[in-house]
């Protein structure tokens, strides 16, 4: 806390003081003396404001965009459009803040996978389908659509609950992940099916 003081300031002779920690110098002086090292040790405060800004830039990045919504939007806007004229530096960029922040990292994906759960599970179906070397593809609108069509139902036995996609010929016998071999069981039908072929469909697979 500054204290206001009446005596002399050594430095220039000002009675108008400011106590500053263990200064007994005016704040002009202070000021002056603070520049004046600053100036001298430019290396050294460019390392400081590096650091503080890393560790404390999604604090002032959140205050920005609250306090100034216009010029956030137009913030994003630019940097959409420096990210698509510039891939490779974006590329750099990006694995260098990865690298740089493991933690931050686990909690967006943690996130985004918690707000995301059907195209988590479509990034695991299309992994699984290209470990077997499966053609095709399927995006999670489609398998909605499938679902849709016939009403979010085992075709096996007729449940609603916990839906997977079957491949009608199984991936392991040379099958595709794409719609016209995926037919929606529940999870026992489809571990009760296995690596067998049947099809449950009716026209939507012919």
């Amino acid at each position: 806390m500054n204290t206001v003081m009446n005596k002399t300031c050594p430095k220039c002779g000002s009675t108008e003081r400011v106590k500053r920690g263990n200064s007994d110098r005016c704040a002009e002086c202070n000021r002056h003396t603070v520049r004046a090292w600053k100036a001298k040790n430019k290396a050294k405060v460019e390392e400081y404001n590096k650091q503080w800004y890393s560790k404390n830039v999604d604090r002032i990045n959140e205050k920005r965009r609250s306090r100034y919504p216009d010029i956030a939007e137009s913030d994003r806007e630019k940097s959409k459009a420096w990210s698509k004229k510039n891939p490779d530096k974006k590329a750099k960029s990006g694995e260098k803040w990865r690298a740089n922040n493991p933690d931050k990292v686990r909690d967006r994906v943690r996130k985004w996978q918690a707000n995301n759960p059907g195209k988590v599970r479509e990034l695991h179906r299309r992994r699984r389908a290209r470990i077997k070397g499966a053609d095709g593809d399927i995006s999670d609108f489609e398998w909605q659509n499938i679902l849709e069509f016939y009403n979010h139902t085992c075709l096996c036995c007729g449940a609603t609950e916990e839906l997977t996609q079957d491949h009608v010929i199984p991936l392991s016998k040379g099958g595709s992940h794409s719609p016209d071999n995926i037919q929606p069981l529940c999870r026992t039908c489809n571990l009760r099916k296995h690596v067998k072929i049947i099809d449950y469909r009716g026209d939507y697979g012919s």
